[in-house]
């Protein structure tokens, strides 16, 4: 199942991004993974149940963690990569864990959990220099 899943939504994820700043990438990540993170909710909540009972869908949790901390640090310059509270910070809210939040216990629609992580996003990168 998870080699179907990824099948399905990795040419999506690894698209090469279009924006012009490594500000407007980071807002594409974030629609992106919006898309992505719809797309295998209910699969990726099931595994996350399970994962503590398997160690194959730990290693691929502990996996998916590191492709989506991998791919935010591959959009950021160097000044903000040095600051790692600042690249924590970004994480979070482009994490599977907030949006499955926000979608199910916080019930939101498609549209209001990705205005909430968009906003989120914005928030802090008005705090960060060029």
């Amino acid at each position: 199942m998870s080699q179907v899943i990824e099948a399905q939504v990795l040419p999506m994820a690894l698209k090469p991004l279009t924006g012009a700043s490594w500000r407007d990438r980071l807002l594409e990540i974030t629609q992106r993974r919006a898309l992505v993170f719809e797309a295998i909710l209910p699969f990726r909540i099931s595994a996350n149940i399970k994962r503590f009972q398997s160690e194959f869908l730990m290693q691929d949790y502990r996996r998916m963690l590191r492709l989506e901390r991998s791919s935010l640090e591959a959009v950021l310059p160097p000044h903000v990569l040095a600051d790692t509270t600042l690249v924590d910070a970004l994480n979070v809210p482009l994490s599977f864990q907030t949006w499955r939040l926000l979608r199910h216990d916080q019930e939101l629609t498609i549209a209001e959990a990705r205005a909430v992580v968009v906003r989120l996003i914005e928030a802090i990168l008005a705090h960060i220099d060029d």
